[in-house]
């Protein structure tokens, strides 16, 4: 055990310090006594059960010192009843081996070593933690003073050593709270950080666990076994819970770019939530809920953990709705492995007082998320200034009206930099009636980058696949954003691609055949390969090839220059290269040059051998058809020239 603990306090009872000495491997200090985590309770006579036997011959007990009850309860007692003191009338017990904490509940018992000093009245979780019970003396509320019994432990703490039942029933929160702040104090519990276990139940939690140090990992036996269950199983009005709410409490003054308690010299480090489910219930319909929120956290994982069903909340503003994961600055933090039925499954905020705030390094990865028809699967807020943010693996987003929305808005002009969204499947979405933000309005994208007054530079998106269906959202809405798009599939009637100010380089991506290009890109790049489809034997000539389909949907006055190179590997080895030039306006394209084996027009393909550009009249879309004899490898720049 670690050697690097809170000094003993030499006022402490004499035996224990003694014991200590005799029996350091089990012992760790706490203020003033000695601390231990559950042992387990041990079939058999007392005397020859091994652990029971070890510590009472390193604290020098004899035998007949040693006690055995069935549950915690009975070394409390209640008001009015006097529980196990080593009073007059009793045996003078020692050392107790009990079998669980409560009578209606498995677990949560141990080894418990009588100390005789007068009891704490401020620990954990005062009087009767599940570390320190100080028992009642039979008059009735009244605690005896002659001592009380400290729990011995080795290895992580377990919640029902607390008074957890884990039963679906009661109340469980103070009995985590109460293993959370014995952990607090004492962060060397198991290899060097304290880890507190959830055996696998049901955790009735009611109110927010504030988790307010580093180092203590919070770990289930998975989110399909442990569960927390927010709201009482049968009626009951809760208000606004946080279940785990990590943020240290020693708040440093702002530094320059953030608020109090949010400086980067005051992160809370290398904390953990693994293998947990969180549910609730209609109960808590109009709770706003919040499973996990590393708020300003530095190295902190979330991984296997499961959030839903019930994590909903009837509130339809930004800061009502329930939220799986919440993620407000920080930095070098990870979520990986999650499931998330929720309003907004994750939630990247901006700092509580409205101050824009840094959040860096933000690692995401294997993701199946669910949220809400008229909200985003990741949603990152205004007022947080993004750096390195990273999401990959394999990902699902489920329904919503965004896959990735983020409202890049900062209060100055500040640059985003190093964001890479990848691997996200987007599908089953809902498109809606208006718009968010008012200030550039939306109805729904499988990715939406808004912003006026920041830059988003160096952002790669790879491997999108959304909206889902060709009726729902737009695929890509950018503005402000410079980057690649590589490898994404955008099906959406609406708009595949709408760019606003952006040099996004597009290239080997696929956009449908009903979908529009719409705003004002400063340069965009689009590469990829039109397959030569031969004809059926039945056909007649003109074949039809594929086509790379463009939409061009232009603003009144709006103007652009667009330039397509063509290079064609045919059976005959001939090469086309500057193929054609067009000058796009609001009344249609214009040929400027092409070569002998390019024709362009409005009026359907009418014949084979040719690489062909189509638009509509009026000017809305445009698409590029091979009906050539091979595939054709092509690139597409697209110049804005107003």
């Amino acid at each position: 055990m670690p050697h690097d603990q809170p000094p003993f306090d030499p006022s402490a009872d004499p035996e224990v310090n003694a014991a200590r000495r005799r029996f350091g491997a089990l012992f760790a200090l706490f203020g003033g006594g000695a601390v231990a985590a559950s042992c387990g309770a041990e079939e058999g006579p007392i005397a020859d059960l091994p652990s029971t036997r070890r510590v009472a011959q390193a604290l020098s007990i004899d035998s007949a010192a040693i006690g055995r009850l069935d549950t915690v309860d009975e070394l409390l007692g209640a008001p009015g009843t006097a529980g196990n003191t080593n009073s007059v009338g009793m045996s003078t017990f020692k050392l107790v081996l009990v079998n669980n904490y409560h009578s209606d509940a498995p677990g949560g018992g141990g080894l418990f070593y009588w100390i005789g000093s007068a009891g704490p009245t401020t620990l954990a979780g005062g009087l009767d933690d599940g570390l320190n019970i100080v028992p009642y003396t039979g008059t009735g509320s009244t605690r005896t003073t002659s001592g009380y019994w400290r729990r011995i432990y080795q290895g992580p703490l377990n919640v029902k050593d607390f008074g957890a039942r884990g039963t679906g029933s009661g109340d469980d929160t103070q009995a985590i709270q109460n293993a959370v702040a014995t952990a607090s104090h004492f962060p060397y519990v198991s290899g060097g950080a304290a880890e507190i276990y959830f055996p696998p139940g049901v955790y009735i939690v009611k109110q927010s666990i504030q988790i307010t140090s580093g180092r203590i990992h919070l770990r289930g036996a998975g989110p399909m076994a442990s569960v927390i269950h927010c709201g009482p199983p049968s009626g009951g009005a809760l208000t606004a819970v946080t279940i785990f709410e990590f943020l240290n409490a020693t708040l440093a003054p702002a530094d320059a770019a953030t608020v109090s308690g949010y400086s980067s010299q005051n992160r809370l480090p290398n904390a953990s939530v693994r293998g947990l489910g969180f549910t609730s219930d209609s109960y808590t319909a109009t709770t706003k809920k919040i499973a996990i929120a590393l708020l300003n956290t530095d190295q902190c994982v979330v991984e296997d953990v499961s959030v839903g069903p019930g994590w909903t909340t009837t509130g339809d503003s930004y800061t009502s709705v329930s939220v799986g994961i919440q993620v407000v600055g920080g930095q070098l933090n990870k979520i990986s492995r999650v499931g998330i039925t929720a309003d907004r499954p994750i939630s990247i905020d901006r700092a509580p007082e409205g101050s824009y705030i840094n959040c860096d390094h933000l690692h995401l990865s294997d993701l199946t998320l669910k949220p809400r028809s008229d909200q985003a699967n990741l949603d990152i807020d205004q007022n947080v200034f993004v750096t390195n943010l990273q999401v990959d693996g394999l990902n699902s987003f489920n329904g919503g009206r965004w896959g990735v929305r983020w409202t890049a808005e900062c209060p100055t002009a500040m640059r985003h930099t190093g964001v890479t969204l990848s691997n996200i499947r987007v599908e089953g979405m809902n498109k809606g009636g208006s718009g968010y933000p008012t200030n550039y309005p939306d109805t729904g994208s499988a990715i939406f980058i808004q912003s006026t007054t920041a830059y988003v530079e160096n952002l790669r998106i790879v491997n999108v696949r959304g909206p889902g269906s060709s009726y729902d959202c737009a695929g890509l809405r950018a503005n402000n954003a410079q980057g690649v798009v590589e490898s994404c599939v955008f099906n959406s009637s609406d708009r595949p691609l709408d760019l606003a100010a952006c040099s996004l380089e597009c290239f080997a991506n696929q956009f449908n055949v009903a979908g529009t290009l719409v705003g004002a890109m400063a340069v965009s790049r689009a590469r990829g390969t039109i397959l030569m489809v031969a004809p059926s034997p039945a056909a007649v000539a003109p074949y039809w090839g594929e086509k790379f389909n463009l939409a061009a949907q232009m603003p009144t006055g709006f103007y652009k220059r667009a330039r397509i190179s063509v290079v064609a590997n045919e059976s005959s080895g001939t090469a086309q290269s500057e193929a054609g030039e067009w000058l796009v306006t609001q009344h249609g394209l214009t040929q400027i040059s092409a070569t002998a084996n390019v024709a362009s027009g409005s009026a359907t393909p009418s014949s084979s051998g040719k690489l062909y550009l189509q638009w509509a009249s009026s000017g809305a879309t445009f698409a590029l058809w091979n009906q050539l004899s091979s595939d054709v490898d092509f690139t597409m720049v697209i110049e804005h020239s107003t």
